[in-house]
């Protein structure tokens, strides 16, 4: 499995432009947080009929989507299942990652390759050009290499800091608003395990989860907006806000 990251390398082929190195937190500091994870911190008890929610599912044919994602555009493209890397997904994405002052300090490129499976729980992410990067660790934990900054401005150097988080395959946190735009429908209900992969929540034990129109991310609550279709059309704070919004959609083979 740990050979699926060159592998989706090579599915690329091309140049992608990667973020900008900018002044991060001082290495030590950074480094400390970036410790192996203790065991999950204890969070908010899931409502029992949540509980029993099903797993959200991606939809089985290619599905491509654009639009703006935090005031940014994006544009992602979920590829097939793919016998070449045991039947999981491609995701192909496009998109303005979260500061590193917002992700522990973190650089993300702004193209990533994610492997994901029929749930779009994350297999493994490559960071192409970048050095944060993450691989399945045995049958369901991750080996995470996370990009951080030595030094300051122009002085700036990348270095690398890897950690291990258990627990069972999940979605990423901040990818999150993403996949519930691939998997909600209409009328449905869900739940699914969430992981912090980069950042400094990733002892905690957070969900995705969502009834109906109300979702709720990482105990955020979200309010989904249906297209014509039944699928997400936008994802919204209980004030109106708009924090996705997809503007094209366009989707091959069944639902």
């Amino acid at each position: 499995m740990t050979d699926l990251i060159p592998a989706v390398v090579r599915l690329a082929g091309g140049l992608c432009a990667v973020l900008a190195l900018a002044a991060g937190p001082d290495l030590a500091a950074a480094e400390a947080a970036a410790a192996t994870p203790a065991a999950p911190a204890s969070a908010p008890a899931v409502p029992a009929a949540m509980a029993r929610a099903p797993l959200p599912s991606l939809p089985s044919g290619t599905c491509e989507l654009d639009g703006t994602w935090n005031g940014q555009p994006f544009w992602a493209r979920l590829l097939p299942p793919d016998a070449h890397f045991a039947n999981h997904r491609v995701l192909q994405l496009s998109w303005s990652p979260p500061p590193p002052e917002a992700i522990g300090g973190v650089h993300l490129v702004d193209c990533p390759f994610i492997l994901l499976d029929d749930h779009g729980r994350i297999i493994a992410w490559n960071g192409r050009d970048g050095m944060s990067q993450v691989e399945p660790l045995g049958a369901d934990g991750y080996r995470v290499s996370r990009e951080l900054a030595r030094g300051s401005g122009v002085d700036a150097q990348p270095v690398a800091s890897t950690r291990t988080i258990g627990g069972g395959r999940g979605w990423d946190l901040h990818l999150a608003p993403l996949l519930v735009a691939l998997t909600w429908q209409a009328g449905s209900r869900a739940q699914v395990h969430l992981i912090d992969l980069y950042g400094d929540r990733a002892a905690e034990q957070l969900h995705v989860h969502w009834e109906q129109e109300q979702v709720q991310i990482a105990g955020v609550a979200m309010v989904a907006v249906a297209d014509g279709q039944g699928r997400l059309a936008g994802l919204l704070s209980p004030g109106g806000a708009v924090l996705l919004h997809v503007a094209h959609a366009h989707r091959e083979g069944p639902p």
